[in-house]
């Protein structure tokens, strides 16, 4: 699976989208943060609709953020729907 992702500091989605990670076994991916190396302009340019963090692109399709990339760790078995 080839996993990016697009977040920002102090952004408690970007911290969720990371304990998903985590959750899932998943410590190869792509992240770009907001400031650090990549900017703004770049980020309005790849993705204009999108108006917040994080972005998850999983296999070059942009999934959304937290949920979405949830939706499709349950969908790949990474994860389970279930509650503990």
């Amino acid at each position: 699976m080839n996993l990016e992702i697009y977040t920002a500091p102090s952004c408690p989605w970007c911290t969720k989208l990371h304990r998903l990670l985590e959750m899932a076994n998943i410590t190869e991916y792509t992240e770009y943060i907001l400031g650090d190396n990549i900017t703004e302009e770049e980020i309005l340019d790849k993705f204009p609709k999108e108006i917040g963090y994080p972005i998850v692109i999983i296999d070059g399709e942009n999934v959304g953020g937290v949920v979405g990339c949830a939706k499709e760790f349950v969908r790949r078995g990474l994860v389970s729907s279930k509650k503990k």
